[in-house]
């Protein structure tokens, strides 16, 4: 879509060609295709969806819950609707990350909710993008999943939800350029959502770019102060820095916040750093999560590796490589907190494990669909 008529997507179809022939705006065809689709066209449930896509993106288990409510409410408004189910898809996704309750049968839970909007519409992106959340969080998975984010990008390239997950798990499997050019092309499309920063920062942070990635996480955290989600995703590259005093200013934030896992992390990189006991912050809740998350994961193996429990380090860092953190170039070297753990024999085992995996999937990122749809059947 055009930037010059950006501003009206989502607004009723009248009332946006209204704008645009106001403004003397020359309209694309596809500028005209989005003018004319509105997502739910009931005026009460829309705004449901909006005020829930903002709740479920501050990413606290309070501000989830409430966007699930406002869910419910646009289902009972609309019954089946892509929009919402699409919006009930990445509350089911986060609240588990912030919660740790969950995370075993989420896959289930995503999988349903794909199915819902695959039968409303067999092409629909926001259903591809659904199924990839799906198998993303299925172990050795994640060849599918980014074919699935894919596939939702080519059937809607301005979607930012579906562009996020696809610039993600590109860089995650160490498809570098594909994530930099995606996540840049989101910034583009909303410059004011942190969202859209955070994303842009999770990519440098992969692709090894610490102090812009750093900037980045800064300006998702300045528009939304509040959220431990942000300070999470600004403390991971400022770890990589060493910048420990911006790191405490951090940790100091969440403290006074509900604790949740995005905290709770926070914290546990603050005492990694200062080699102190990383125990009190490594809850139920957060082993939970992290058991099926390979960002979790990752930042355990790190804080792990960074106060001796080199063991424990390279467990985690395993099961991050099989959620799909196999990225070759960010693990063998780009990821100066596992530093201690590249004198270890496992460690290069695990290495070039990754390196197979990236192999496999191919240098066009493709990969064999057909385990993924037997298990997706």
């Amino acid at each position: 879509m055009s930037s010059k008529v950006a501003i009206v997507t989502g607004a009723a179809s009248g009332i946006g060609r209204s704008i645009a022939e106001a403004l003397r705006l020359e309209l694309t065809p596809e500028d005209e295709r989005a003018i004319s689709h509105v997502p739910v066209k009931d005026t009460e449930a829309w705004e449901c969806v909006l005020r829930a896509r903002h709740e479920i993106w501050t990413g606290t288990e309070n501000s989830i819950r409430k966007a699930m409510e406002h869910l419910q409410a646009a289902h009972t408004l609309v019954g089946e609707n892509e929009a919402v189910l699409s919006a009930l898809s990445e509350a089911e996704f986060m609240l588990p990350h912030v919660t740790g309750e969950g995370m075993e049968d989420q896959p289930a839970r995503l999988r349903e909710i794909a199915n819902r909007i695959l039968a409303l519409d067999p092409s629909s992106s926001v259903g591809h993008l659904t199924k990839g959340l799906a198998l993303a969080k299925s172990r050795g998975s994640f060849p599918e999943s980014l074919q699935e984010f894919r596939r939702a990008a080519t059937l809607d390239s301005s979607d930012p939800s579906i562009l996020v997950m696809h610039a993600y798990f590109a860089a995650l499997v160490g498809f570098d350029e594909e994530g930099l050019r995606i996540s840049e092309k989101v910034v583009s499309l909303d410059p004011l959502s942190p969202v859209a920063r955070l994303n842009r920062s999770f990519i440098l942070f992969l692709t090894g770019n610490q102090e812009a990635a750093a900037l980045e996480a800064e300006r998702a955290v300045m528009l939304d102060p509040t959220s431990p989600y942000f300070r999470w995703g600004q403390v991971m590259p400022l770890a990589q820095l060493r910048r420990l005093d911006e790191i405490r200013r951090s940790a100091a934030a969440v403290r006074d916040l509900p604790t949740d896992n995005f905290g709770r992390i926070v914290m546990l990189y603050e005492a990694a750093l200062q080699n102190r006991p990383l125990d009190p912050f490594l809850t139920p809740e957060l082993l939970a999560t992290a058991r099926h998350d390979e960002t979790f994961s990752l930042s355990l193996a790190e804080c792990m590796a960074q106060v001796g429990r080199l063991d424990e380090a390279l467990d985690w860092l395993e099961n991050a490589l099989s959620f799909g953190l196999i990225n070759p170039g960010f693990l063998g070297g780009g990821d100066v907190l596992l530093e201690p753990l590249r004198g270890e024999p496992r460690f290069h085992a695990l290495l070039e494990r990754a390196r197979n995996m990236v192999r496999e999937i191919g240098l066009d990122g493709e990969a064999d669909l057909s385990e993924g749809e037997e298990w997706w059947m």
